[in-house]
């Protein structure tokens, strides 16, 4: 059986995601509606707008530039990078929305399964003890 390639989701196309869903949200708009402001050239679709929220596929140098003239962003395009550290030096400085988090561990989850498993068995009389503890 050959192991299948798994693209793991890059941190920096998780956080310009989620710059894209506060924006969208803030503006009040759908992901269709979105969708329908940007160039027809460009190909942009709500399920691809989906997709850029949630880090999974990556948005391109013009998508980028139109969703900063479209909101109308005094920083341009960096405004999607701004703030954005390395996960693993400061977690903390990372606003992710609780979706993109919650998407980005169920992913990690699915993808890791031997990990999440050891992780579990390694750590299983902490879970036990937690659960026990909610009765």
């Amino acid at each position: 059986m050959t192991k299948k390639n798994i693209i793991q989701r890059d941190p920096v196309d998780i956080f310009a995601g989620s710059k894209l869903r506060q924006l969208r949200k803030k503006k009040k708009l759908t992901q269709t509606e979105l969708a329908n402001k940007i160039p027809e050239r460009l190909r942009v679709s709500y399920q691809q707008i989906q997709k850029y929220e949630s880090g999974e596929n990556k948005i391109n140098l013009a998508t980028l530039y139109h969703f900063a003239q479209l909101f109308k962003l005094k920083e341009g395009v960096s405004y999607f990078l701004n703030g954005y550290t390395e996960a693993k030096e400061v977690v903390q400085d990372i606003s992710l929305s609780k979706e993109t988090l919650q998407e980005a561990v169920i992913d990690y989850m699915v993808n890791n399964p031997k990990e999440i498993k050891d992780l579990m068995l390694q750590n299983s009389s902490i879970l036990l003890k937690a659960l026990l503890n909610k009765e």
